[in-house]
């Protein structure tokens, strides 16, 4: 459910914020749609045909009552919607994990094929 309501809001996203359909523009339309959730994020590094994003500060860890790993994963499929609604070539992948004892999540948005 949640990666279809991704896939659908993307292109009212784009528009709404302004954004093109390239990288960096999937990527601040995630961004802003973290804040929406309550999650902080930023880029950390910007490449041609990458971004690496941090989430630097959530609800996890914060006791917060119905924050569990299924709402990270719920929230992930929602990006992952978002992303290929935006750029159907990229891929969307976390490489680090509060959940898993990392510092920050670290999610990397990246262009295959280009």
């Amino acid at each position: 459910v949640m990666y279809n309501i991704g896939i659908n809001q993307a292109a009212e996203i784009l528009e709404t914020l302004g954004l093109e359909r390239n990288l960096e523009g999937c990527a601040y339309a995630l961004m802003a749609m973290h804040r929406i959730f309550g999650i902080k994020s930023k880029i950390v590094k910007k490449e041609k045909d990458r971004i690496v994003i941090h989430v630097t500060e959530c609800c996890w860890g914060k006791k917060k009552k119905g924050w569990t790993p299924k709402t990270c994963a719920s929230i992930a499929q929602y990006e992952t919607g978002l992303v290929k609604g935006i750029l159907p070539n990229a891929s969307h992948i976390y490489t680090k994990r509060r959940s898993l004892g990392d510092e920050v999540c670290e999610l990397i948005i990246s262009i295959k094929g280009d």
